[in-house]
């Protein structure tokens, strides 16, 4: 190998009155050298582009978003999280290695008037004392004037507005005004007007941030009808790297935890439904003989006639249909701790049934209602038709209970998202920009590999003697290929180390640079952070060697092939 390579760096070396290879090697390593140079500087700008978006976003929606889903159509949406969940959640983040904190919060619209004038803003309700353990939401240094303590004034509930929003409605600290909301949680939707005045004025610096008002969770849950449930929970990570690590497995721990919880309440709610069953099928099918019997002597029209007798076709059916579902009701009672939702048949099987049967109960309920608003007060009838309602009542009643707690264990699971999942436009974008310009740039690092080949090529046709003689003298033909391949090589080191070089000054002289060439242009936008990362510097060191060495691979076979008769036939 010190042969090949002492011949290689001789062909590389410029010799007197045959400048032509010294000059294409030169072309070749400063190719080399700015495509190495500009990848560094592009992969620094945008590492450091993005990193900046991540810093922005993971503060402002913490690193893991748990919240519950249901099904409404064909899709899946967001679901309200009940109180209970919350300290479900709670429990679970305590049993997951890598998580430290937690945080219930609420969004939504809020309506604020000032004056006569009325105006939409995003709201988030937060906890003044949790949420700085899980986001920089709330952060003093984002504070204009006033604080996020979110402290109530008598009547009057405290709250914190972004600056666009202060200068559009002409607030200032302290002033009054009025937020309203329509609630859309739990307890209905009824719109609710707080007074309220403004305890603090911040600047995230984003548009989308600063339009936005915050208040304490409280005050928004009673702007959002919520009671005591919350929209999601923020989690706070140790390591956010970890974010999709860590994901899987608090989504499981959280699910385990909701199952168990509700597993109690659903047997009791499934041992008393079958009960209940028992008792209104006795009660149902005695019904029919004693209505059509009370009927028989309460002088009925025609109409009213019309009724028992449809009544009696229902509840001479129903004994059946609450029989049916005894059998999936049965099934499902026997899931135990460690249910899977892979595993949740009998529990669909209960709702269709349970939601079959509920609608010939309330159709029977309707027609004794009706009934017994024809009849008098003394009517013998009536009585039996109230009984026959609180009968049809409790039956449908348990079966409501049974629907939504086998409905709430199937079809409402908790879910984790990462902050990259929250926005997931934007960080492909990001990301896809980042390997465009990537492919683009390390392209020129390719038209560069192309002039190693031509200049590899020449030196072969300029060194043809040279070859022949060294093959005269017994060099092998992998000899002469190690010497192209080599020389591949050097060019290819040598156009790296002045390209990282090249690219590490670039890159961290980036910001001046750019302020100073075109400072009017690069005016509104602030400093950029570069962030130069050790696995691309290797990567697109890798991938110049790389290729490199493969390029020259033309011009070694072509050397090698060579025969020294012909080489040195017209010497």
């Amino acid at each position: 190998m010190r042969f090949e390579l002492s011949v290689c760096l001789r062909y590389l070396a410029p010799k007197r009155g045959r400048l032509f290879v010294s000059a294409s090697t030169l072309f070749s390593i400063l190719g080399l050298a700015v495509g190495v140079t500009t990848y560094i500087t592009v992969i620094a700008v945008m590492t450091g582009f993005r990193n900046q978006i991540t810093s922005a976003y993971t503060g402002y929606f913490s690193d893991l978003i748990a919240y519950k889903e249901k099904a409404e159509g064909d899709r899946r949406v967001f679901a309200v999280v009940k109180e209970r969940d919350v300290a479900l959640i709670e429990k679970a983040a305590k049993e997951v290695e890598g998580v430290e904190a937690v945080s219930p919060f609420i969004y939504g619209k809020v309506t604020v008037r000032v004056g006569s004038l009325v105006y939409t803003f995003d709201l988030r309700g937060v906890d003044p004392v949790r949420e700085p353990k899980v986001s920089t939401i709330l952060s003093e240094h984002k504070l204009i004037e006033g604080d996020f303590k979110f402290k109530r004034d008598g009547d009057y509930v405290a709250v914190v507005i972004g600056k666009p929003i202060a200068d559009k409605a002409g607030l200032r600290l302290n002033d009054e005004l009025i937020i309203a909301s329509t609630g859309a949680g739990s307890l209905g939707e009824q719109p609710t007007n707080l007074p309220a005045y403004v305890s603090g004025i911040f600047s995230y610096g984003n548009a989308e941030q600063d339009l936005s008002v915050y208040t304490s969770l409280e005050t928004a849950q009673v702007l959002q009808s919520l009671g005591g449930d919350v929209h999601r929970v923020s989690i706070k990570l140790g390591d956010p790297e970890r974010a999709d690590e860590i994901k899987p497995r608090l989504a499981a721990k959280i699910e385990a935890l909701r199952q168990r919880d509700l597993l109690g309440e659903y047997r009791t709610t499934l041992e008393g439904a079958l009960e209940t069953i028992e008792t209104s099928i006795a009660a149902l099918e005695k019904a029919p003989e004693a209505l059509r019997q009370k009927a028989s002597t309460a002088g009925l029209d025609d109409e009213q006639t019309g009724h028992v007798d449809a009544l009696v076709a229902l509840l001479e059916a129903l004994p059946n249909g609450l029989r049916e579902t005894k059998t999936p009701m049965a099934g499902a009672l026997g899931l135990n701790d460690t249910f899977d939702l892979n595993e949740r048949a009998p529990l669909e099987a209960t709702i269709v049934a349970v939601e079959g049967v509920r609608g010939q109960l309330q159709a029977a309920l309707s027609l004794v209602i009706g009934l017994e608003a024809t009849l008098d007060e003394a009517d013998p009838l009536r009585a039996e038709l109230t009984a026959l309602e609180d009968a049809l009542a409790d039956a449908d009643e348990a079966m409501r209970r049974t629907r939504w707690v086998c409905h709430d264990m199937v079809f409402e699971p908790f879910a984790v998202l990462t902050w990259s999942e929250l926005n997931p436009e934007l960080f492909s974008l990001v990301k896809q920009e980042r390997a465009i310009t990537g492919l683009f740039v390390a392209l020129i690092v390719v038209v560069a590999g192309f002039i190693i080949i031509s200049g590899l090529s020449m030196t072969v046709v300029q060194k043809k003697r040279e070859i022949g003689i060294l093959r005269a003298m017994g060099a092998r033909a992998s000899s002469v290929a190690t010497i192209f391949g080599l020389s591949g090589l050097v060019i290819g080191l040598l156009g790296s180390v002045l390209g990282t070089i090249g690219g590490l000054v670039l890159s961290y002289n980036f910001n001046a640079i750019r302020d100073e060439i075109m400072p009017q242009f690069f005016a509104p936008y602030p400093e950029i952070p570069i962030s130069v990362q050790l696995p691309a510097l290797i990567f697109i060191w890798c991938f110049t060697l790389g290729w490199s060495v493969l390029v020259s691979i033309v011009p070694a076979i072509s050397a090698a092939r060579l025969r020294p008769a012909e080489a040195l036939r017209w010497e």
